[in-house]
C-alpha cells in the first residue's frame, strides 16, 4: 500500500486502511489469495497526490490490480492505493520509501536509553 507524505501522519495511516479495504472490496479473489498465501504488508510513501497517481497509472499499465482511494473529507483527493502482492508489484515498487521513514529519527530520540 502506498500513501502521500505531504499528508499528517495520522491521515495517512487512516488512508492506507482505506486503500487495503477498497482492494478487498474491488479484488476479493487476489485479497484472499494474499491473505492465504503470504500475508505480507508492505506501507509506501510518495511526494503528493500527483506522484500517488502517476504511480497508480504506472502499476495500471503494466497490469496490475490497483485501488486508488479518494478521500470525500479532503475534497475527494487521493490520498492512497493498494495494488496486488506479486513479484512484478514489489520490483515496481522497490524504489519508493516506507511510510513514516521520516519519522525514524525522532522516535529514536524518543526512545533513547528505554530497554525493551
Amino acid at each position: 500500500m502506498v500513501t502521500r507524505r505531504d499528508l499528517h501522519p495520522g491521515v495517512q495511516a487512516s488512508q492506507l486502511v482505506h486503500a487495503n479495504s477498497e482492494f478487498a472490496v474491488e479484488y476479493p479473489v487476489q485479497f484472499l489469495n494474499w491473505h492465504d498465501t503470504s500475508n505480507y504488508v508492505a506501507l509506501l510513501s510518495v511526494e503528493d497526490e500527483q506522484s500517488l497517481i502517476n504511480l497508480a497509472n504506472k502499476l495500471r499499465s503494466r497490469g496490475l490490480s490497483v485501488s486508488l482511494f479518494q478521500e470525500p473529507d479532503l475534497n475527494n483527493q487521493y490520498t492512497s492505493l493498494a495494488v496486488e502482492a506479486c513479484d512484478k508489484a514489489r520490483r515496481l515498487t522497490s524504489n519508493l520509501p516506507r511510510a513514516f521513514k521520516e519519522y525514524d529519527e525522532v522516535w529514536s530520540k524518543m526512545n533513547e536509553g528505554v530497554e525493551t
